[in-house]
């Protein structure tokens, strides 16, 4: 596959009550459903099956570095990106 990653970045940052994202927070689950960036596409698909959600936040190092949609892994798939 080519193209340029489904990965979406946004600001967020972690406090005792879990992770505060600086945009959209009201509309995120909590706890909020992730997946590390270092694992496959398919993995994250599975992940919104299984949750029953159309996104998850994406972690590296124990940060939110992104977070990722289905409309980005359709796009990712079907070469519009």
């Amino acid at each position: 596959m080519s193209g340029s990653s489904p990965i979406q970045t946004s600001p967020a940052q972690w406090s005792p009550g879990g992770w505060i994202l600086r945009r959209g927070q009201r509309y995120m689950r909590r706890p909020v459903v992730s997946i590390a960036g270092d694992r496959p596409i398919i993995e994250a698909v599975r992940m919104m099956k299984d949750q029953a959600t159309r996104h998850l936040a994406v972690t590296q190092d124990g940060s939110i570095i992104g977070v990722i949609s289905v409309s980005n892994i359709l796009r990712y798939y079907s070469g519009v990106v």
